[in-house]
C-alpha cells in the first residue's frame, strides 16, 4: 500500500499552482488549441463513423457462423459488443458536442 505524506505534497502542490496561474497565455491558448484539435480530428471521426458499419456487419456475420456451429455464448457475447460498439460510436460525437457546450 502506498502511503503518501500529504504535508510533503503542501509547497510542490502551491508552485504549480502558483506558476498555472500566473501565466495568462496558457488561459488564452487553451480555446484555440481545443478548437484546432477538433478540427483536425474530424476526418478520422467521419472515418470511424463510416468504418462502424462494414466491421459490425462483419462480426454480425461471424458470431452467427459461432452460433451455428454451437458456441452461444461467444456468439452472444460478439452481437452484444457490437450493438454497444455501434451505438457508442454513433453516439460519441453528440456526447462531446454536449460536453463542449457546457464548457467542460
Amino acid at each position: 500500500m502506498l502511503v503518501v505524506d500529504l504535508r510533503r505534497l503542501r509547497k510542490p502542490i502551491a508552485l504549480a499552482t502558483a506558476t498555472i496561474l500566473t501565466m495568462p497565455s496558457t488561459v488564452y491558448a487553451a480555446p484555440y488549441v481545443k478548437g484546432t484539435i477538433i478540427k483536425k480530428a474530424e476526418p478520422i471521426i467521419e472515418l470511424m463513423k463510416e468504418a462502424v458499419e462494414p466491421i459490425a456487419y462483419g462480426v454480425m456475420i461471424w458470431s452467427l457462423v459461432l452460433f451455428m456451429l454451437g458456441h452461444k455464448a461467444e456468439a452472444k457475447d460478439k452481437v452484444k459488443g457490437v450493438l454497444y460498439g455501434v451505438v457508442g460510436i454513433k453516439l460519441l460525437p453528440w456526447f462531446f458536442d454536449i460536453l463542449n457546450s457546457v464548457g467542460v
